[in-house]
């Protein structure tokens, strides 16, 4: 009979055992506010962390958490979205929640009273996506109607006018809706046509119809009907087409627009960022910018002031996209306004503005400059056996450690210490590695072994 070992945090990484890779509870996905984060687990579970003084985190206190806590029992959530101090939620059963700060009524529930756990908003059980600004909000129904409610100073609630909201308002009787983001107060939305539309506060001109007027109804953006993705945080708008391009506009103040000019230069019409055309994936925090290319690859642009670009320092900002560290395996980044994360491989990293530990690492520090593991990274079930395609020695060892087996030339070899910090990240060169470790503290390591799909886990011992 196997034995199991859950690798469940952090704290007990040093528990592993080498063993083949099975499939456990993870987060599935993540969101972040201002100097707060939810996620939501592959079991359907809810999580928040960081800060709380607005009952942002939903579990009943105004407490603020340094490692994500369960938000109640139920395991039926299914979306999630974050605006600076307050959440709203669908579960599977298409209804919606919210919790956290009201102010102007962002929850939808006809109050303006904040909330410590979440409240079920209206008896509507058709909520397809919901999507919150920095005081508004933002959802779409299963139908393709496009609805919003909130405050309306800048005509963020596409309504035609700028009185807020305390409930769910249709915008509009379209009904061919298929995407919604939003800004700090303003949002864009993309119809099943493949055309992009905007509203809200446009100081900026991140509305990208080629001025700096706020409009209170949507607006197509150029006549283009090719777009794949568009992202928002703040006052800059990215998007994707189905090109593989990326194209930006909006606030440039710290370049991150990405189309390397001075810095203060406004766009206020969509710009293509560079010439290439291998992009698959873009994101936003409030003045920094992701993207993942076809390969894997990470890449930022824009402020690096909260260390958003994960670069290992905090200074300066970048005015194109930038190749951030060697790594090709990174499947998604999730934002938060100035806190960052990313799923590199199998595993959940953070990064950015840490002071209310919202990047989740379980340690109060401004700043995270690189890449952490955070611990649900993994999260998954490993089985001891004899499976094992590599063999690792010696085991203890003083200087070094050698790999022999199968070992591919483009396997990822990473070491973590016993807190789940990544403290080796080594790409293969060869078909048998040795590592070197004479730098590495006495004490019990885990290596992981990352080879396409494949995963091995090996625990070894530095003398």
């Amino acid at each position: 009979m196997k034995t199991k070992l859950f690798f469940i945090s952090l704290f007990n990484l040093g528990c592993m055992m080498t063993g083949s890779l099975v499939h456990s509870q993870c987060f599935k996905l993540i969101e972040g506010g201002g100097v707060h984060t939810i996620g939501i687990k592959s079991d359907g579970t809810l999580w928040a962390w960081g800060q709380n003084y607005s009952y942002q985190l939903g579990d009943g206190t105004s407490n603020n958490q340094s490692l994500p806590i369960k938000i109640g029992n139920d395991n039926s959530w299914s979306q999630i979205t974050s605006g600076e101090l307050f959440n709203l939620a669908i579960k599977t059963d298409g209804t919606l929640w919210g919790w956290g700060d009201n102010y102007k009524g962002v929850l939808g529930d006809g109050t303006q009273t904040s909330r410590s756990s979440p409240v079920k908003i209206g008896t509507s059980t058709d909520w397809k996506l919901v999507e919150a600004g920095y005081d508004f909000t933002l959802a779409i129904k299963n139908d393709g109607t496009l609805w919003s409610w909130g405050n309306n100073s800048q005509g963020q609630l596409g309504n035609g006018s700028n009185t807020e909201s305390l409930i769910p308002k249709k915008i509009g009787s379209d009904n061919n809706w298929v995407y919604v983001i939003a800004g700090y107060q303003h949002a864009l939305a993309m119809k099943s046509d493949g055309t992009i539309w905007s509203w809200g506060y446009n100081l900026y001109g991140q509305l990208g119809i080629g001025n700096k007027i706020n409009q209170n109804i949507p607006t197509k953006i150029g006549t283009s009907s090719d777009w794949k993705k568009i992202v928002a945080k703040s006052n800059h708008t990215l998007a994707l087409k189905n090109d593989g391009t990326i194209w930006g506009w909006g606030s440039n103040y710290s370049g991150e627009v990405g189309n390397d000019t001075v810095t203060y230069a406004d766009v206020v019409l969509p710009e293509k960022i560079s010439s290439e055309s291998d992009w698959k994936d873009i994101f936003a925090g409030a003045a920094s910018s992701h993207a993942i290319k076809s390969d894997g690859t990470r890449w930022s642009w824009g402020s690096n002031t909260y260390s958003e670009q994960g670069n290992g320092n905090n200074l300066g900002f970048y005015t194109k996209p930038t190749k951030v560290g060697f790594e090709d395996n990174w499947k998604t980044i999730f934002t938060g306004t100035r806190h960052v994360f990313g799923i590199q491989g199998g595993i959940l990293m953070g990064w950015g503005f840490n002071n209310y530990n919202q990047v989740g690492s379980g340690t109060v520090t401004n700043y995270i400059k690189s890449p952490v593991n955070i611990g649900c990274a993994v999260l998954n079930t490993f089985e001891i056996g004899s499976n094992k395609a590599n063999v690792l020695y010696p085991n203890p060892t003083k200087d070094f450690i050698n790999i022999s087996g199968v070992l591919s030339k483009n396997a990822q070899l990473l070491i973590y210490d016993n807190s789940g910090k990544v403290i080796k990240n080594i790409k293969n060169r060869s078909e048998n590695a040795t590592i070197d470790v004479r730098d590495l503290s006495i004490g019990l390591y885990l290596m992981e072994i990352i080879e396409n799909d494949r995963k091995e886990v090996f625990r070894f011992l530095k003398q």
